[in-house]
């Protein structure tokens, strides 16, 4: 699988992408919201 495809399926899953997120760029705040959907497809 090519690196962008392998990237795309990890940050496809709602929790993950809001977990890494609010980690690195809030501190662990929760400022994105998992259960919201994000739009991509």
């Amino acid at each position: 699988m090519e690196k962008d495809l392998v990237e795309y399926a990890y940050l496809s899953d709602n929790l993950r992408y809001a977990d890494l997120f609010n980690g690195v760029l809030f501190g662990g705040e929760e400022v994105i919201d998992s259960g919201r959907s994000l739009g991509w497809s």
